[in-house]
């Protein structure tokens, strides 16, 4: 349940070994845990470690696609902005 917090980067990790050569696409949510149940929020909000996910992104597939979707268009560009420069830095 909490394997969010801890395995994070275990997960994510873990995800590429498995899928690495079949990943085509990364569909960008975030979440958040409210009440109990996982919401989904604005990529930057929410507990997603977007800095692993995207540094594995930069060594094994730099040039993969993300899409940012299911999200009201006053969020996209912080959204956008948020992915962007995380990748940057990472």
């Amino acid at each position: 349940a909490d394997n969010y917090e801890t395995h994070a980067e275990e997960i994510i990790e873990k995800g590429f070994e498995i899928f690495g050569d079949r990943i085509a696409v990364i569909h960008a949510k975030d979440f958040v845990i409210a009440n109990g149940e996982v919401k989904t929020t604005v990529p930057g909000r929410g507990m997603l470690n977007y800095p692993v996910l995207l540094k594995k992104l930069k060594e094994t597939k730099p040039y993969i696609e993300v899409i940012v979707e299911d999200m009201k268009p006053e969020y996209m560009e912080e959204a956008i902005n948020y992915i962007r420069e995380v990748y940057k830095k990472v």
